[in-house]
């Protein structure tokens, strides 16, 4: 049945389809014979930086449908200001380390912009009028006589009585820059703009580069802006937004009504649409041009169908059922992802299949397309991930929170073991593993050359965790492409060498045995004992590997390897505390990106030690 609905259009391809759909809802309501135009109990709502695509074929929307997050005539260091006069140091540090852009590298007063960082950037310094500009929908959406009117719609339409619970849909781009880098930010206003909790259920359809090819080379930067989009949806599933954000952008920013300790951000779901799905949803005889603006007007017309129908949960299920990757499975079978939290809406329609992001063609092959062409030169790689990023490391790393801790712990076991060599190479750095897993122990990859480096971390040999992170997306992608765990073997060893310590403790990480747990390459699924083992009998991972050689000068000064360990790890520590030092009243763009981990890597090396403690007491036994 239908129901009172809140569209929200977010960057300029959000901003088509939802013209698109109003036109085609005016169309289909005046020939069923209603005449009083589009219900109130139906908001239209377009967020963007510049009001462009007068050339669509849908008319723009009223003024008051339309809200701009750049002041007219400003220039970025006007908005970047005031962004940076909501804080003191330690909030812009938190919450613009990273991925900030100090100086635009295009304008933001003319399109296209390129940059997500820049996108969200806009959002954030306007959240608070976006926020009204939201309140506003909702107050006309739901008024007194939209239910009556509504009423009258659905019985010209031939429709049941209509639904009172009203719900809200968001459609962007992935990769854009306006839209792509402030989708996830609306949807978390929008749940600060009602009480009600329909406001945390919205959902959001993305559509994919290959929507774009059309745009010649202009589309050569969307695969990157998505790949930085795919890393936050990820991480989005299982994590609440970072300390960092909820100081900053909800509690400096005038927003009220945020509620933390939430088991995601963003929309409750969310939807990838690409040019093959909107063809055969539509019948792709209707559509004979694959131009950008003809594919989503086409995805937008046959979207109304769902709407006057009242099947819009039914509707996204078509584009997502068509993907056929070319060997995943529906579910996920890397071993670096927890259970999914129920989600009711999933649950309401499991008969229809769903894919990882990192699994879905249409998103993925645009982007290992983008890496492969990328990484041949230098230059080129490094600003293939410039501006990508758009939030704190935390929410745009895509692990869950205690499975990324437990990767950074097995980060620091490798390295105590020695079990990690970094190549310096033309286009950045390398990692490899010694993975004592394999059948035949060798070394395990990570993609090469990793994501850019921050010029901070550059400076320091072993400040590669960021990138290694970041860089798991690609990881990701290419396991899904071609479903070879040999792409993603580096992050299941340090999983799997982290969790030795973190499913140790109580209030750390649960070893997974649903799903794929700490399935080895051989196929066998075990815990980690290779620290028990070292501390205790002295058996190295790897015999051939030498020791981290702080180790080995505190085994020549103490012979007792626990009590030698623990020393080292309280060395390392207190080296990292010495460096953070180093950042204390810096410009948050000239933050090393490894002192965005400052948390992960304090609670690595002190749960490491705390493990150790634990085996050096025979009476005390620990957690399974």
């Amino acid at each position: 049945m239908i129901r009172p609905l809140l569209i929200i259009g977010v960057g300029g391809a959000g901003g088509k389809s939802i013209r698109a759909m109003k036109q085609e809802l005016n169309r289909i309501l005046e020939s069923s014979g209603y005449t009083e135009g589009i219900p109130s109990a139906w908001q239209f709502f377009h967020i963007d930086s510049t009001n462009d695509g007068v050339g669509f074929p849908a008319p723009m929307l009223s003024a008051n449908e339309f809200h701009s997050v750049v002041p007219f005539g400003a220039r970025y260091g006007e908005i970047l200001g005031s962004v940076l006069e909501k804080g003191g140091v330690a909030e812009q540090q938190g919450l613009l380390s990273g991925w900030g852009i100090p100086v635009p590298t295009v304008s933001i007063n003319m399109p296209p912009r390129q940059d997500r960082a820049i996108g969200r950037l806009l959002g954030l310094a306007d959240s608070a009028k976006i926020h009204r500009a939201i309140q506003k929908s909702i107050s006309e959406m739901l008024a007194p006589s939209t239910q009556s009117e509504l009423a009258s719609v659905a019985r010209c339409l031939g429709n049941e009585r209509p639904n009172v619970e009203p719900q809200a849909l968001i459609f962007s781009s992935l990769g854009g820059a306006t839209g792509s880098g402030m989708f996830m930010d609306v949807a978390e206003i929008l749940k600060c703009s009602t009480s009600s909790s329909w406001a945390n259920e919205s959902v959001s359809f993305l559509f994919a580069p290959d929507v774009f090819k059309s745009l010649g080379a202009m589309s050569r930067i969307l695969p990157m802006n998505a790949l930085g989009a795919m890393n936050e949806l990820v991480a989005s599933q299982w994590n609440d937004v970072s300390e960092q954000t909820k100081n900053y952008f909800f509690k400096v920013m005038p927003i009220s009504n945020f509620q933390s300790n939430r088991a995601s951000f963003g929309s409750r779901t969310n939807f990838i649409i690409d040019s093959r799905s909107i063809k055969e949803l539509i019948n792709s005889n209707a559509v004979n041009s694959e131009t950008a603006d003809e594919l989503i007007n086409s995805f937008a017309c046959g979207f109304v169908s769902a709407i006057i129908s009242g099947e819009i949960e039914i509707h996204p299920s078509y584009p997502i059922d068509q993907f056929q990757p070319s060997k995943m499975p529906f579910r996920d079978e890397s071993g670096l992802m927890p259970e999914k939290y129920a989600d009711s809406f999933m649950e309401s329609f499991a008969v229809f299949k769903f894919h990882p992001f990192w699994s879905i063609p249409s998103l993925i092959e645009p982007i290992l397309e983008a890496v492969a062409v990328s990484k041949n030169q230098t230059q080129t790689w490094v600003q293939f991930w410039e501006g990508r990023r758009s939030r704190p490391l935390v929410e745009a790393v895509p692990f869950e929170i205690e499975m990324r801790r437990s990767i950074v712990t097995g980060w620091f076991v490798a390295r105590i073991f020695g079990l990690s060599k970094i190549d310096h190479l033309e286009s950045g750095r390398s990692l490899k593993i010694w993975n004592p897993t394999l059948e035949t122990p060798d070394w395990s990859g990570f993609p090469t050359p990793l994501l850019d480096s921050h010029q901070e971390d550059m400076k320091r040999e072993s400040w590669v965790l960021p990138q290694v992170l970041a860089s798991a997306g690609i990881a990701l992608a290419q396991f899904g492409h071609s479903s070879d765990t040999g792409y993603i073997n580096g992050y299941r060893l340090l999983k799997y060498l982290g969790r030795e310590v973190t499913t140790s403790l109580m209030h750390r990480d649960q070893w997974d045995g649903k799903g794929d747990g700490d399935m080895l390459p051989s196929g066998v699924r075990m815990k980690s004992t290779f620290i028990k083992e070292w501390v205790e009998q002295g058996v190295k991972p790897a015999k051939e590997m030498d020791l981290f050689k702080l180790l080995q000068k505190n085994l020549v000064a103490n012979t007792e390897r626990g009590a030698a360990l623990i020393t080292t790890l309280e060395s390392i520590q207190s080296s990292y505390e010495e460096a953070w030092k180093d950042f204390v009243g810096a410009a948050f763009h000239h933050m090393s990106e490894t002192w965005e981990l400052r948390e992960d890597i304090d609670v690595a090396l002190s749960d490491i030690a705390e493990y150790v403690r634990c085996l050096q007491l025979p009476n005390e036994k620990t957690a399974d």
